[in-house]
C-alpha cells in the first residue's frame, strides 16, 4: 500500500484502512505521520528513500520473515492514547478501535497469543 499526500496533517484514512486490513502502509508525504500512527515501525516512511533504494528495501523485507514481522509489533503492545484518539475520529470506520480489538482477540484465540 503506497500512500502519497503532502499537507501538514494526512487527512487519508487510507493509513488506517492499510493497518486495519493488516498491509504495512508505505507512506510519501507528510514529514509528521508518525504522530497518527501507532508507533514508528508500523509503517514504512518513503520520504527519504529513492524508489530504487524502496523497492530493494521492500524486496528484502518481503523475503524476510524477520523485518516483515517487526512492522507488526505494535499489535502485541497497548495502543498509544494519541492513536486512538485519532483513530476514534477516523471517518470511513468510526468504529476502528473495536474492529482493532476484535482482530487482537481473534489472533489471541487462534493463534495462542498471549499478549506477551
Amino acid at each position: 500500500m503506497m500512500v502519497s499526500h503532502n499537507c501538514r496533517d494526512p487527512s487519508s484514512t487510507q493509513v488506517f484502512e492499510g493497518l486495519i486490513a493488516g498491509a504495512v502502509p508505505v507512506y510519501r508525504g507528510t514529514r509528521g505521520v508518525h504522530r497518527f500512527l501507532p508507533s514508528n515501525d508500523s509503517y514504512i516512511d518513503a520520504n527519504n528513500i529513492s524508489a530504487k533504494d524502496l523497492a530493494a528495501m521492500l524486496q528484502n523485507i518481503g523475503r524476510s520473515e524477520e523485518l516483515y514481522n517487526k512492522y507488526f509489533a505494535f499489535k502485541k503492545k497497548p495502543l498509544p492514547e494519541s492513536f486512538k484518539r485519532i483513530a476514534s475520529m477516523s471517518y470511513s470506520h468510526p468504529n476502528v478501535l473495536c474492529r482493532l480489538c476484535d482482530y487482537a482477540l481473534s489472533a489471541k484465540r487462534t493463534r495462542g497469543i498471549d499478549g506477551t
